[in-house]
C-alpha cells in the first residue's frame, strides 16, 4: 500500500488573508450601520434612509458616484445591468419565451423575437417557429446571451441576436460571485493557452476548447458535439477551471488577465495537484505579485493649474534584459525614474529614507519590479510562440516589447504605441551597430553605454524636427560641379592618406554637413555601404556635436551592415574616427579592420545558436534536426575563415582551439540524440551548450569586437584633419588681407594661392542705385598708385567697435549727405586658377543677381 505525502516548508506557507488587498483601503459596512449622515447625498443600491441618514441594507463596500452612494454586497445574487454578457442554462420552454437561470433573484427570460433564427434568417416568428422552440432551445441547454432590458421587478430580458451568443457546446461550467468578474469592454477571449473563455458577469464562467465555428451559420443553435477534444485541450481546460477556482478562493477579482497569469504560474503543478488549498494560495500569490507590476501605471497622474487640469511630464524609459533576465542597460527620463522609485517604495524595496529621486534605480530593484511581466514575456515566447508586443494602461502609459538573440527589449513611454515601436526598433538598430551580436558587452562597457543613450537621445529629439529622420532617409546637399569635385578629391587624398597605414587599405571617407550628406569616396577594396550605415553614421556626427565637451577626433569600432548585394553583409567590423572639422561640418574616416568573412559567418553562428535553443525551449523536437543541420553549416564556414586568419596572437589560437573542440563534443551529442532519439541526451546537450556559446563570443570579441590598432592610425586621420582645418584658414585668411590694403586706399583687388583665386571689391552707390566714383584727392597722381590714397581712419574695419564704413563715406565725399550713399563690399573666392577677366564679370552678375532678389536695400550700409 502507497501513500502520497506532500511536505512543505512552513517559511513557504501563503496566508489567504494576505493575497486580497485590493480592497485593504475600503471599509465594509454591516447592514443596519449608517454609511453617511450629510444632507445633499442620494441613496442607491443597497441602501435605505432612516433618521435622515443613509444606512447599508448589505454587508458590502461603499460606491460613491458624484452624490449617489451604494454599497455592494461582497456576496448576493446577480443584478443585472443592460449591456451585461451572461451564461445563463434554459429551465423552462414557455409560450414564446424560455425561462433561463442567471443566478439573480428571479428567472430571466429570452423571448423567440429576441433570438436569431436558424442561417440568420430574418423575418417575423410565426406559430410554426413557437412549435420548433424546443428544437432549438430545450431544457438543460446552456447560452450566452446579453442583457436587453431590466424590468421593474428585477426580471431580466436577454437577447442572442448577435451570431457570438447562442448555445454553448462542449467545455465546462464555473459558477463564482458576481463581485468578482471585473466589467471589461469585452468578455469573450481566446487565450493563448488554446482556450477559449466567456466571463458572465452573472458569475457564470464557460470554458472551451477553441474549435471550428461551423454552427454560425444556424444561428448560433448547432454544438457540435461531433467534434473530438483531445487530451491535450481537455488537460488545459481543467487546469483553467481550477485555477479560476484557486483565484476565486482567495477573492481575487477574475479578467482575462489575471486568469492567463494563473495558468501560467500553475504550469509548474500537475492539473489535480491544484485542488489542494496550498497550491491554490501560492499560484494566487504568485498571480497577485505579478498583476502589481500594472498597477502603479494604471492610476493617472494630472496636475492642476489655473487653467485647468494639467497632463503630467511625459514619461519615457528603456530596459534590455538577457537570456537569464539579467538587466543590462535601462535609461529613464527623470519623470519615468521618480516614477519607479515610488513603485518600488510601495513594493518594500527601498526604504523612505535611502530613497535619492535624482539617482538611477540599483539594477536589482528593477529587476524584481519587472520580473512579472518579463517571466510573462518569457513563457508566452518560448512555450506558446506568441509574445507580447505591447501593453495599453488607461491613462496613455503604454509598454511595448521586443526581441532580438535572445534579449528582452521593453520600452515604457506615453507617446502613442506606433511611435515607441518606431523608437524602440531605432535603438536595437543602434546597439547592433554599437555591439554587433554580442549585446551583454553593453553591461560592463561605459563608454558603448554612453554613445547609445547619446544616440537614443538625438534620435528622438531630430525625429521631431528633422525631416530626414522623420522619413529615415539621409539627405544629400546639391553643389555645383566644381566644388563637388573639389570636395571628392579633397576625400580622395584623405583615403590615399589612409592607404599608407597596411592596416588601412579598406576604407571610405564620407563629409555630411549637419544632418546632409555631401561626398563620399571609397577605395577599391572597401565593402559598399547600405544607405541604412550613411543614416547612422550622420546621427552618430550628430550626437557627438551635441556634447558639452567633445574631443576634436572621436573614435570607435562598429559593426555595419553593409550592402545586401555583397557576398559578405549584416555585420562588417569598421574602426570609424569621426572628425569635427568646424561647426556642423563632419568628416568620417571608416576603416575595415577585420575579416569581413569571418565576421559573416559568426554573425551567422549567433543566430542559429538562438535558433537552435528556442526550438529546445519550445520542446520542438520535430524541427530540431533543421536547426542543428543549420548551425552545423554556419561553424563550418566559421572554421573555413579561421584557417584564413593569419594571428600570431597566443590568446587567439587557444580561443580558436576552444571553439573547435568545445563544438564538436556538442555535436557528437546531437548526432547521438538523432540516432538514439534519447530524450536524456537533450539534458547533457543544455548543459554543454554555455560553454560552446561561450566561446563564440570570445572568438567574436577578440577577432571582430577589440582592435590593438584603433590608436595606431590616429596620427595620420589628426594629419589628415589639419590639412582640412588648414585649408578653411586659408579661406578666413582673405579677409584680413582684404583689410589691411583697405587701410591703404585699395578698394578692388585680386590675389591668387595654389588653391584658390580671391577677389575682393567695395564700390559707393546712391539712394537710386547709381554707382558714384569717390573723390580724388589733390596728391593722387603724386603717389602713381592704382587705388585711393589711405584714409586713415582712427577706426578698424567693421561696424561693432564703431561704423568704420561711415566714416569712409563722409572721406571720399566731404561735400555729400551721408545719409544718401550706400556702401557695397563683397568677396569672392573662387576654386582653382581663374583670369582676372572672369573674376571681375563674375563680380558684376553677382551684384546685380544679389539686388535682384533682395530689392531696393533700406540699410545704408549692407556687407554682402
Amino acid at each position: 500500500m502507497t501513500t502520497n505525502v506532500k511536505i512543505a516548508l512552513a517559511a513557504d506557507r501563503v496566508d489567504l488573508p494576505l493575497i486580497n488587498t485590493e480592497d485593504k483601503n475600503r471599509r465594509l459596512f454591516t447592514p443596519g450601520e449608517i454609511v453617511t449622515s450629510q444632507q445633499g447625498f442620494m441613496r442607491g443600491h443597497g441602501t435605505y434612509m432612516e433618521d435622515d441618514s443613509i444606512k447599508s441594507s448589505v454587508a458590502g463596500v461603499m460606491v460613491q458616484v458624484n452624490k449617489l452612494i451604494t454599497v455592494k454586497a461582497l456576496k448576493g445574487r446577480y443584478v443585472g445591468e443592460i449591456g451585461d454578457v451572461v451564461v445563463a442554462r434554459v429551465t423552462e420552454v414557455q409560450e414564446k419565451r424560455w425561462k433561463v437561470d442567471t443566478n439573480s433573484r428571479l428567472d430571466s427570460v429570452l423571448l423567440l423575437s429576441s433570438v436569431n433564427l436558424p442561417g440568420g434568417e430574418l423575418r417575423r416568428r410565426g406559430a410554426e417557429d413557437e412549435k420548433q422552440m424546443r428544437k432549438y432551445l430545450q431544457e438543460g441547454d446552456l447560452i450566452s446571451a446579453e442583457v436587453q432590458n431590466v424590468h421593474s421587478d428585477g426580471v431580466l430580458s436577454l437577447h442572442t441576436r448577435s451570431l457570438k451568443y447562442g448555445k454553448l457546446a462542449q467545455g465546462i461550467l464555473v459558477k463564482v460571485f458576481p463581485s468578482l468578474i471585473r466589467r471589461r469592454k469585452t468578455h469573450f477571449h481566446n487565450l493563448p493557452c488554446g482556450a477559449s473563455i466567456i466571463l458572465g458577469n452573472n458569475g457564470f464562467i464557460w470554458i472551451s476548447p477553441i474549435l471550428n465555428r461551423e454552427g454560425e451559420e444556424s444561428g448560433g443553435f448547432t454544438q457540435n458535439l461531433a467534434d473530438v477534444v483531445t487530451q491535450e485541450d481537455r488537460e488545459t481546460v481543467a487546469r483553467l477551471k481550477n485555477c479560476i477556482l484557486g483565484l476565486a478562493h482567495c477573492k481575487m477579482m477574475l479578467y482575462d488577465t489575471s486568469i492567463l497569469y494563473a495558468y501560467e504560474e500553475s504550469m509548474k503543478y500537475e492539473v489535480q495537484e491544484l485542488l489542494q488549498p496550498e497550491s491554490m494560495a501560492i499560484v494566487a500569490f504568485n498571480t497577485q505579485q505579478r498583476l502589481q507590476l500594472l498597477m502603479p501605471f494604471v492610476s493617472p497622474v494630472r496636475l492642476t493649474g489655473s487653467g485647468g487640469p494639467i497632463e503630467s511630464s511625459a514619461m519615457e524609459g528603456i530596459l534590455v534584459f538577457d537570456q537569464t533576465n539579467d538587466l543590462i542597460y535601462h535609461n529613464f527620463n527623470e519623470a519615468m525614474r521618480e516614477k519607479m522609485h515610488k513603485q518600488a517604495l510601495d513594493l518594500g524595496l527601498l526604504e523612505e529614507e535611502t530613497v535619492c529621486p535624482t539617482q538611477d534605480l540599483n539594477s536589482n530593484v528593477l529587476i524584481q519590479i519587472f520580473s512579472p511581466l518579463l517571466a510573462s514575456q518569457r513563457i508566452m515566447m518560448c512555450q506558446f510562440d506568441n509574445a507580447y508586443t505591447s501593453i495599453q494602461m488607461e491613462n496613455n502609459l503604454n509598454v511595448v516589447f521586443d526581441e532580438f538573440l535572445g534579449y528582452v527589449f521593453l520600452e515604457i513611454s506615453t507617446k502613442d504605441i506606433d511611435l515607441i515601436k518606431r523608437e524602440l526598433g531605432a535603438f536595437i538598430a543602434f546597439i547592433k551597430y554599437i555591439c554587433g551580436p554580442n549585446i551583454f558587452i553593453i553591461k560592463n562597457d561605459t563608454s558603448k553605454r554612453a554613445t547609445l543613450t547619446e544616440l537614443i537621445d538625438t534620435y528622438r529629439e531630430l525625429y521631431a524636427t528633422n525631416q530626414g529622420v522623420l522619413m529615415e532617409a539621409i539627405e544629400q546637399m546639391l553643389v555645383n560641379v566644381d566644388v563637388k569635385n573639389t570636395v571628392v578629391a579633397a576625400l580622395q587624398a584623405a583615403t590615399d592618406r589612409l592607404k599608407q597605414d597596411p592596416h588601412s587599405q579598406r576604407s571610405h571617407s564620407i563629409l555630411f554637413v549637419g544632418s546632409k550628406f555631401l561626398a563620399l569616396y571609397s577605395s577599391r577594396q572597401a565593402q559598399e555601404l547600405a544607405a541604412v550605415d550613411l543614416l547612422f553614421l550622420n546621427l552618430l556626427c550628430q550626437s557627438a556635436s551635441r556634447r558639452p565637451q567633445r574631443r576634436r577626433i572621436e573614435s570607435q569600432i562598429v559593426f555595419l551592415q553593409g550592402s545586401i548585394h555583397q557576398s559578405h553583409a549584416g555585420c562588417v567590423p569598421h574602426i570609424v574616427h569621426v572628425v569635427q572639422l568646424f561647426e556642423h561640418v563632419s568628416l568620417v574616416l571608416l576603416i575595415e579592420h577585420a575579416h569581413t568573412a569571418l565576421a559573416s559567418h559568426l554573425y551567422d553562428v549567433y543566430f542559429a545558436l538562438h535558433k537552435l535553443q528556442n526550438l529546445q525551449l519550445q520542446f520542438d523536437l520535430d524541427n530540431l534536426r533543421g536547426g542543428f543541420d543549420a548551425l552545423d553549416t554556419f561553424v563550418k564556414h566559421t572554421g573555413e575563415a579561421l584557417r584564413k586568419v593569419k594571428s600570431n596572437v597566443a590568446e587567439v589560437d587557444e580561443a580558436t582551439r576552444g571553439f573547435t573542440s568545445k563544438w564538436e563534443n556538442l555535436r557528437r551529442k546531437y548526432t547521438d540524440y538523432f540516432r538514439t532519439s534519447d530524450n536524456g541526451l537533450i539534458v547533457k546537450i543544455d548543459s554543454n551548450m554555455p560553454l560552446f556559446v561561450e566561446s563564440v563570443k570570445e572568438l567574436f570579441r577578440l577577432l571582430c569586437a577589440s582592435c590593438p590598432t584603433l590608436e595606431h592610425g590616429l596620427q595620420r586621420v589628426t594629419d589628415i584633419a589639419d590639412m582640412a582645418e588648414d585649408s578653411l584658414s586659408e579661406v578666413w585668411s582673405m579677409v584680413d588681407f582684404a583689410r589691411t590694403y583697405l587701410d591703404k586706399g585699395y578698394m578692388s583687388m585680386i590675389w591668387k594661392d595654389v588653391t584658390f583665386s580671391y577677389a575682393y571689391f567695395l564700390w559707393f552707390e546712391d539712394e537710386h542705385g547709381t554707382a558714384l566714383k569717390p573723390n580724388e584727392p589733390p596728391n593722387h597722381q603724386h603717389h602713381g598708385a592704382s587705388g585711393l590714397p589711405a584714409t586713415k581712419p582712427s577706426l578698424m574695419a567693421g561696424i561693432l567697435a564703431g561704423d568704420y564704413y561711415h566714416r569712409l563715406i563722409e572721406t571720399c565725399f566731404p561735400r555729400s549727405p551721408s545719409g544718401k550713399i550706400r556702401c557695397y563690399e563683397l568677396f569672392l573666392v573662387h576654386l582653382g586658377l581663374v583670369t582676372s577677366t572672369v573674376v571681375l564679370e563674375h563680380c558684376r552678375r553677382l551684384a546685380v543677381t544679389i539686388t535682384d532678389l533682395t530689392g531696393c536695400i533700406g540699410n545704408p550700409i549692407d556687407l554682402l
